[in-house]
């Protein structure tokens, strides 16, 4: 018997948490759910205790590979995915008793892309919870506008940068080869939702919580860390403007190439780190075309009236500009730039070696 709904789990080094996890899928009011886990190549007793689930359940299936990373197990979960729809949770998480029920009754209403609501448990031990309220207006390649409009809105503009909180349906997915970036490790959720959404023509939220997100388990480890891998960067910023270049709305386009661009860009800490390796500035604005500049300006025009994050609007207008110049003038005006950054996070009370680009 097929399930309809298909939770897809990458694990990795998981034994201290998979269990609450499992358990909770296990305690659903609504059966009609299979389990695909992947091992990602733990090293420790998670491997074992999917087994053990998979032994007692034949609902819950198990997949093993190398150790690839959590876009490969995402994947592998999707192509042996037997659901209409497909769902993500990741191993250190745990979701509400009703989950599978409530969004089978909202994905019968024929809906493409379907948002629920989170709990998020915080290492501080701050407990937030975050709806979404609301139907999104029909959207499909003509009528894009009307997701950029709904992305304005102040609590929404990040909504797409996860997908534990959504339901997708498994045909959408597999009739456009959608699948999570390899070798990235940093905006992958992202990018599979800016991937999915161009063939969404409907979208629809549960103002209800029905996962709970434990950043408190991770200790940390899933904050991107931009001084060890700078070049996930420039990788996922290419991987996010190749997807949107086959939007036909140019400010939801830009809106993505400003998410990009900006991302980890909004505090000194982070402007201090983009301006101490100059080749990842270089290489994000390298490959945009003066029209994309256009449509990013008319984005955080409207974007700044609602989060006026100050350091992120001067960056913004200095990538820019070096975006509209010549290649041969990118580094004169990046090191001329360097040096305003620099007198900026001196009145900051921060500093960094001083040193010039060479293109």
């Amino acid at each position: 018997m097929e399930r309809r709904i298909s939770i897809c789990i990458p694990v990795y080094n998981a034994e201290k948490y998979l269990r609450r996890l499992l358990d909770s899928i296990l305690a659903q009011t609504c059966g009609d759910y299979e389990v695909i886990m992947t091992d990602d190549g733990s090293t420790d007793n998670s491997y074992a205790i999917c087994r053990e689930y998979a032994n007692k359940d034949n609902r819950f299936r198990l997949f093993k590979q190398e150790n690839t990373g959590a876009s490969a197990a995402r994947n592998k979960c999707i192509e042996n995915a037997k659901g209409e729809y497909i769902t993500f949770a990741d191993a250190d998480d745990w979701l509400e008793c009703d989950y599978v029920s409530t969004i089978l009754k909202n994905m019968d209403n024929d809906v493409d892309l379907l948002f629920f609501g989170s709990r998020w448990y915080k290492p501080n031990g701050q407990i937030t919870e975050h709806i979404l309220q609301g139907f999104i207006p029909d959207y499909n390649k003509t009528t894009q506008e009307n997701v950029y409009n709904w992305l304005m809105d102040k609590e929404r503009a990040g909504i797409f940068g996860s997908v534990w909180d959504k339901c997708y349906k498994k045909k959408i997915i597999k009739d456009n080869n959608i699948k999570f970036p390899l070798g990235i490790s940093f905006l992958e959720d992202t990018i599979f939702n800016v991937r999915y959404i161009r063939f969404a023509n409907r979208m629809n939220s549960v103002g209800k919580i029905l996962y709970n997100y434990d950043q408190r388990s991770c200790g940390g480890s899933t904050t991107f860390d931009a001084g060890k891998r700078p070049d996930d960067f420039i990788r996922s910023a290419d991987e996010i403007y190749k997807s949107v270049n086959q939007y036909t709305y140019s400010k939801l386009k830009g809106f993505y190439i400003l998410h990009s661009l900006t991302f980890k860009c909004m505090s000194a800490n982070q402007i201090k780190f983009m301006f101490t390796h100059p080749q990842y500035i270089y290489g994000l604005v390298n490959h945009l075309k003066p029209e994309d500049a256009d449509s990013v300006r008319d984005v955080a025009a409207d974007y700044f009236k609602v989060k006026p994050y100050i350091p992120l609007q001067v960056n913004l207008n200095w990538l820019l500009d070096m975006a509209e110049n010549p290649s041969h003038k990118k580094h004169i005006l990046l090191n001329f730039y360097i040096n305003k950054i620099k007198s900026m996070l001196c009145k900051c009370n921060l500093s960094f070696s001083s040193g010039n680009y060479i293109a």
